[in-house]
């Protein structure tokens, strides 16, 4: 085995960490203060003084559109399109009282979808009653009818 004191890479590392312990002694270095020390130090501080911003009154305008109601009833009256899960579409106008609909089981397998609606097995475009199913989803199933559209959810 050789001397490493021999190699020129290992005596320039050394020659070079010997000059930066050296110079690192003639550097004033930041003093370590413990941590209540340096939060009395920053309380001493005065505190900013506080800004007070003069806002102007809202216009008339814009007060009597915050108080009107009747500019937007039109828009409240429709359903949120964005709000989920849907809520189950009904058309008022020929709307008479909902069968009940008993979902039991719901089978999605390579593009066909069944379901077990009132202890019948049906699929997409068949009737039940007066009713036509619409769509069948993983968990509910959409029927079209006389009282509109309506959702029957898988009980849990």
């Amino acid at each position: 085995m050789s001397n490493p004191l021999q190699n020129k890479t290992v005596v320039i590392a050394l020659a070079v960490i010997a000059l930066l312990c050296v110079a690192g002694s003639f550097v004033d270095w930041p003093k370590r203060t413990l941590i209540p020390t340096a939060a009395r130090t920053l309380s001493s501080v005065p505190a900013a003084p506080e800004e007070i911003f003069d806002i102007p009154a809202r216009p008339a305008i814009l007060q009597q559109l915050a108080t009107s109601r009747d500019l937007f009833a039109e828009h409240t009256s429709r359903p949120d399109p964005f709000s989920w899960p849907r809520k189950q579409e009904t058309n008022s106008t020929n709307a008479g009282p909902v069968p009940s609909f008993a979902l039991r089981a719901i089978s999605i397998d390579a593009g066909k979808a069944f379901a077990v609606l009132n202890q019948r097995v049906v699929a997409i475009g068949d009737k039940v009653g007066d009713y036509t199913v619409d769509q069948i989803l993983p968990t509910e199933v959409w029927l079209r009818g006389p009282a509109g559209r309506i959702a029957v959810r898988l009980a849990r």
